[in-house]
């Protein structure tokens, strides 16, 4: 069985796509060719720029390691999406590709024919979110024929973002943003915890998305500007983007291969050496907090006049422990060359190398990390409506850190003093 489709890409500033190349997929290959045309448009941008360089020869890819070209197709949420009402169908990866998209993560898109128009479909608007969330509500709890079909096609249009949980891209009158729903499987308001974690992260120096949370009926959304869109009047321009999982080049199941030791030196590779410090500043971050859905799918790149860049941070949560628990938490991804994934002040601060720190900068920017946590967490927890039933979940997290013997949770062990405050016990 062959399958194709052709990759249209929208260059810098302009909001119509033009055909770069076809995408070819059989049983047993899948080949990828830019046009000649494409080729010799002075504007021209490689579809992906590790995988995917411009030249005339035809690429054989490998069917799982697909760069930019996966990251632009939806992930588990989205293809549940499309999958909804067609119980039984199988679909194959083109369908999702061929799938009529406007809300694409990054600069790609797939149509068709050379010839294909922009997609139709309207983009989701914010005065829809109530039907929305409940739609994806009735999706996930795999409630039957709940969803009108007006709906499911916004739904649908805006779901091509990655990951596991419900969302929706929506537009209103300040821009473009991701529309984070809550889940069936929810303990506390993941909504207000991530936006609070996430502006924590900020004040420890970590670049951030704009968020808003929207109370819909007692139940919190949280809106996070697409930071692949610039509005340009009543139209978004695209910016080429890329997962850490492709920046690495690499697929799902290699996970031995997750690393931010690895990615820091392709980094350095492709000229963001200056950038380094706020790299390691997010993996030590994550260490902090527990975020131990750090995975490289969870880290991304923009791609623009030819070089790369770190996207702003997101999907940033933190993970509960409790007091008295010595347990040891590890991150998605090699932090250090003592532990591997071990989130530990030590294992972060054994390969500072790599991110062009000294031991003693890395130690410094850690130490002052932490002062910031114990000094900021509750009063940011409390300005983004955290409720004292799931503050008090995510208390030790980060109160863990005031901990003066050294010993009593194998997390805090650290080449620098432990962090003293007024509620040190």
């Amino acid at each position: 069985m062959t399958k194709k489709c052709f990759v249209f890409i929208y260059l810098p500033g302009q909001i119509l796509a033009v055909p770069a190349g076809e995408l070819t997929m059989t049983d047993s290959s899948t080949t990828f060719v830019y046009g000649r045309r494409y080729l010799q448009n002075p504007a021209r941008l490689p579809v992906d720029p590790l995988l995917l360089p411009l030249r005339q020869h035809p690429f054989l890819l490998d069917a799982n390691r697909l760069g930019a070209i996966r990251d632009a197709t939806p992930d588990f949420w989205g293809r549940l999406v499309f999958g909804y009402g067609k119980q039984g169908e199988v679909f194959h990866e083109m369908d999702y590709l061929l799938d009529e998209n406007a809300c694409r993560v990054g600069n790609l898109d797939f149509r068709a024919s050379p010839s294909s128009l922009e997609p139709a479909v309207k983009l989701p608007q914010a005065i829809s979110l109530k039907d929305l969330m409940d739609a994806a509500e009735a999706i996930e709890k795999e409630i039957p024929d709940r969803v009108q079909q007006e709906i499911l096609m916004l739904l649908q249009q805006g779901s091509s973002i990655g990951g596991a949980r419900p969302k929706t891209t929506i537009v209103d009158d300040e821009g473009m943003w991701i529309a984070k729903f809550p889940s069936r499987y929810d303990r506390w308001s993941n909504a207000r915890v991530e936006a609070a974690t996430m502006r924590l992260s900020s004040l420890c120096g970590v670049t951030i998305p704009e968020m808003k949370i929207v109370d819909l009926v007692g139940k919190d959304v949280l809106l996070i500007r697409r930071f692949d869109r610039e509005t340009m009047g009543r139209d978004f321009v695209r910016k080429g983007y890329m997962s850490g999982l492709s920046f690495l080049e690499i697929d799902e199941n290699e996970r031995e291969r997750f690393s931010y030791l690895e990615i820091a030196d392709k980094m350095r590779k492709f000229g963001m050496s200056s950038q380094l410090a706020e790299f390691f500043r997010r993996m030590a971050f994550n260490m902090l907090c527990r975020n131990t859905d750090d995975h490289p799918r969870n880290h991304g790149f923009l791609y623009q006049d030819g070089s790369f860049s770190l996207s702003p941070a997101f999907d940033v949560t933190p993970t509960p422990c409790a007091p008295g628990v010595s347990t040891v938490a590890y991150l998605a991804m090699t932090a250090g060359t003592l532990e591997g994934r071990s989130a530990t002040i030590e294992n972060v601060l054994s390969a500072s190398e790599r991110f062009g720190l000294t031991r003693e900068e890395a130690g410094r920017t850690v130490k002052s990390m932490i002062q910031t946590c114990l000094t900021a967490w509750e009063e940011i927890f409390n300005q983004y409506g955290v409720r004292a039933r799931d503050k008090s979940i995510f208390a030790h997290t980060f109160e863990r850190w005031r901990d003066d013997d050294g010993h009593s949770d194998h997390d805090k062990k650290s080449s620098f003093p432990a962090i003293h405050g007024p509620n040190a016990s």
